[in-house]
């Protein structure tokens, strides 16, 4: 048991750790590289730049105005500039070809922003995105999703930081669940998945394997008050063969069902009373042997914890 409570104190402090001084990764901002080479391009005379503005075709299905660099000769956006939609969307920084390229931010909706980098017209690199006033991620994008290390913070105060997939977090990863404790392990398609450890938010500690975000294989748990399981979970809860032993000295070894006593088990209390058997709901239930120390053992059919039979 001091394994496992040295492996979630482990990852709590993991957690702590990555976010104070969690690695994120940072946009170069207007020393994208993206803007030099716009310059040195000028410089050897094989791009020519004028300032321009001008009202563009549908785009998103919608009209803008442009003011910046184009191309000489052309409407083509290259270089830096500002482009502003009837609806209020707004961007502001690099342009390639037309797209937004290099550094830029994206104004849309009223108040949320996107500040980062661009890519052929989406978001690609580092690039903080905030909705409303408030930051929501903080992390690298790829194709316009989130993509490699980074960190989200929900509306509803739910929080995880570590690795993403296509817009999922996958990989390494803290989520931090609101009135619902603390996830440290690895996730797949935005769920706990494979091993992990949890930290309720009373104080109930668990670590092992997880599937579909809930505690699911071979898993160890210490309960808020102190008890201790070492055993199989299905479904979030004890399934399957497991040992149990509670704050009272009570040690129990045998099968469980959705989270109860559920099968052929023993239990051993603190003075030496045994009782192998049967067991259904919690309880005693069907056959099984009662031992008491300096008593004759007692056989016979159980049922809601109560002998009804002896024999």
């Amino acid at each position: 048991m001091e394994a496992i409570k040295g492996t979630i104190t482990a990852l709590a402090q993991l957690y702590q750790r990555t976010l104070s001084r969690g690695v994120l990764p940072r946009s170069q901002g207007w020393n994208h590289p993206w803007f030099q080479e716009v310059k040195d391009l000028q410089q050897n005379g094989s791009l020519k730049l004028r300032r321009d503005s001008f009202s563009s075709g549908p785009i998103f299905n919608r009209t803008s105005q442009y003011k910046g660099t184009s191309v000489v000769g052309t409407h083509t956006r290259h270089g830096t500039g500002i482009e502003n939609w009837k609806s209020g969307t707004k961007y502001e920084g690099g342009f390639k070809h037309n797209d937004s390229h290099g550094y830029g931010i994206y104004t849309f909706g009223g108040e949320s922003h996107y500040v980062g980098d661009f890519e052929r017209d989406v978001w690609h690199g580092p690039g903080i995105l905030t909705r409303n006033k408030a930051v929501n991620y903080v992390g690298r994008w790829e194709n316009g999703k989130r993509n490699g290390y980074g960190h989200n913070i929900w509306p509803d105060g739910k929080i995880y930081r570590g690795y993403w997939k296509d817009g999922k977090s996958s990989g390494m990863g803290v989520l931090r669940l609101v009135d619902q404790g603390i996830v440290a392990g690895s996730f797949v398609n935005g769920l706990a998945q494979g091993y992990g450890a949890w930290i309720g938010a009373d104080g109930t500690q668990y670590t092992g394997q997880f599937a579909g975000g809930v505690k699911q294989g071979f898993g160890a748990e210490v309960s808020a008050d102190g008890g201790y399981y070492d055993g199989e979970f299905k479904g979030g809860v004890r399934h399957g063969n497991g040992v149990l032993i509670l704050t009272s000295g009570e040690r129990y070894d045998g099968e469980f069902k959705a989270g109860l006593r559920d099968g052929n088990g023993v239990s051993i209390l603190t003075n030496g009373e045994e009782y192998n058997g049967q067991w259904e709901a919690g309880e005693r239930n069907g056959y099984g042997t009662k031992k008491i120390p300096g008593q004759p053992p007692v056989k016979g059919q159980w049922k809601d914890d109560q002998l009804i039979s002896a024999g």
